[in-house]
């Protein structure tokens, strides 16, 4: 019998682009069979994103700059604010260098354009 699920060995919020709906229809699933103890917690809105980044511990956050509501640097200031230091990866579709120096200021650890 395997052990019970904790939150270290499963929790990676994603926040997700405008297509991630088609490939992922149950927001809280394994992320792929061969990995069955990795999951996504899904948000629509920048508000999403920042309450259940305060909300919870996780192990990553992949976060889309473009978010309805609060943008991505928003809520990544503001989790830096709250004292939570969940490593932060933005995606997206923003390549300027400003925007790059923006995300990193707000105190994500990578910035990464699609």
């Amino acid at each position: 019998m395997s052990e019970p699920l904790t939150a270290r060995d499963r929790d990676v919020v994603l926040v997700r682009p405008e297509d991630l709906p088609a490939y992922c229809p149950n927001p809280r699933m394994p992320l792929w069979s061969s990995h069955p103890r990795v999951y996504l917690d899904i948000a629509d809105t920048g508000d999403s994103a920042l309450t259940q980044a305060t909300d919870n511990d996780y192990d990553a956050v992949v976060l889309d700059v473009m978010l309805p509501g609060k943008d991505g640097f928003a809520v990544c200031r503001e989790m830096r604010r709250n004292e939570r230091w969940s490593p932060v990866l933005m995606l997206t579709a923003r390549d300027q260098v400003s925007d790059r120096i923006r995300g990193l200021d707000a105190g994500a650890d990578d910035y990464l354009v699609k």
